[in-house]
């Protein structure tokens, strides 16, 4: 290794950056290096000298986030977060510069939450909200995935509606989204529908044409996720669609009397 760090030294321009293995960086003239040996170096570590003799960083971020409470591995910590491409690149203190600098000072940096059940209502009910307002909510509240359901006007049943949707999401949406998928009449879609993306199958116990015991066989077939509305249509108060949160309620009363839970 001292022999490294001598190579290292003589190459006049310090560390190239270009690899990283398990620790170690590549020196652009080939010698593996100990970094944190080098990082004590002030002229090495994370600077390079220019032609000029200027010292400048090989390395800089799209964006860079500091706060004194940032969440990993179970606790806050005083952490800054670096981001390149888009993604997460470094997490750590003193990280080099980025061409965007945000302190939060002593609030909350957290993982994005995950929102596995959303109804953003498009197509067909925009007006009530469409994947840009829904999305927007999510993201201003911290949600950075929503996974929206199947039930939209019309109905999301097909391959070709699929993608229809997919690609008016993939326009609209400020956050990363997943798409379930009605089912099917002709169950041999699945596979396309499968294909075009969807992350499962949603089944309404209420109101489906589809056996479920045969669509549960198709769907292990493919190794395909199946979300079920368990609502017996029995049970349910024929009077149409209900237009307010207690009509909702009273169209579905509990008539049966369950036994006490075992705990």
């Amino acid at each position: 290794m001292e022999a490294s760090l001598e190579r290292v030294m003589k190459c006049g321009v310090g560390i190239c950056g270009s690899c990283l293995i398990d620790g170690f960086r590549v020196c652009q003239d080939g010698p593996v290096a100990d970094l944190q040996k080098l990082s004590e170096l002030d002229e090495f570590g994370e600077w390079e000298r220019t032609s000029s003799g200027k010292r400048e960083s090989y390395m800089s971020y799209e964006l860079k986030i500091k706060s004194e409470r940032v969440y990993r591995e179970g606790e806050f910590q005083k952490l800054e977060i670096g981001v390149k491409d888009g993604r997460i690149d470094g997490v750590g203190l003193d990280l080099p510069p980025g061409e965007e600098e945000e302190d939060f000072g002593n609030n909350l940096v957290i993982p994005g939450v995950i929102d596995g059940h959303v109804h953003f209502r498009e197509p067909g009910e925009t007006k009530k909200e469409d994947f840009r307002s829904g999305s927007r909510a999510a993201a201003r509240g911290g949600v950075t995935t929503v996974v929206d359901m199947p039930n939209n006007d019309p109905p999301i049943k097909t391959a070709k509606l699929f993608r229809e949707k997919k690609r008016t999401v993939e326009d609209k949406s400020l956050v990363n989204f997943a798409l379930y998928s009605g089912i099917p009449k002709d169950l041999t879609e699945i596979k396309d529908i499968l294909e075009t993306g969807a992350v499962g199958f949603k089944y309404y116990m209420a109101e489906e044409e589809v056996d479920l015991e045969e669509l549960s066989e198709r769907l292990d077939q493919h190794g395909a996720l199946l979300a079920v509305h368990a609502e017996d249509p029995e049970f349910l108060l024929p009077d149409g669609s209900p237009e307010s949160p207690s009509e909702y309620l009273d169209s579905r009363p509990l008539k049966r009397s369950f036994p006490p839970s075992v705990s």
